[in-house]
């Protein structure tokens, strides 16, 4: 699980990450990723689904679940800075082993 120092969790830091962040796609999600200055001690996530994506919030936090324990596991691997992922409706019913090779793709490891 990703502790909740490495979680982005204010409105106003998604928004800093969305408007000043790069972009890279891949097939599921949508990946932006802003370094941070001063340079902090961690590197925060922050995932975004939303009900256009998918309407039943189980499948929603199912998903969020999986990214965050597959972001705890690499975690020591990735540059310090923020990242905000966002997923796109491809991933709905997708395997957690093709989003997690997908998501594996996407960062900068």
């Amino acid at each position: 699980m990703l502790k909740k120092v490495n979680r982005i969790k204010r409105q106003i830091d998604f928004a800093r990450v969305a408007k000043y962040g790069r972009k890279k796609y891949s097939s599921f999600f949508i990946l932006y990723s802003l370094s941070t200055t001063p340079p902090t001690k961690y590197t925060r996530f922050g995932i975004v689904i939303s009900q256009k994506t998918e309407k039943k919030a189980v499948i929603r936090n199912k998903i969020r679940r999986w990214l965050r324990v597959d972001l705890a596991q690499i975690l020591k691997k990735i540059s310090v800075g923020d990242y905000m992922i966002v997923v796109k409706k491809q991933a709905i019913g997708q395997d957690h082993k093709v989003l997690k090779k997908d998501l594996l793709g996407l960062l900068p490891i």
